[in-house]
């Protein structure tokens, strides 16, 4: 199964790995699109963008106690940051 970053696989399935690899292979456009959207993935995972989004979530927080309240109560929270 095609995903938005890469192949998706079922477990000792050698025939669908195979054949994914194949496709993958043949399909130049498949293959762009899953490199694409693997290098953003990336990017949007690497430790700056980590680093920056915990940062948010805890300075909203701090800034908002009756959040941070809700928070620990288990009451759903929405964060923008």
């Amino acid at each position: 199964m095609a995903g938005q970053n890469g192949m998706l696989i079922a477990v000792q399935r050698e025939h669908d790995l195979s054949a994914a690899a194949a496709q993958i292979i043949e399909d130049a456009e498949l293959r762009n699109q899953i490199r694409k959207q693997a290098r953003q993935t990336a990017v949007d995972h690497d430790w700056n963008s980590v680093v920056n989004r915990t940062e948010g979530i805890f300075r909203s927080l701090i800034q908002n106690p009756s959040v941070l309240s809700a928070a620990i109560t288990g009451q759903e929270v929405n964060i923008s940051t």
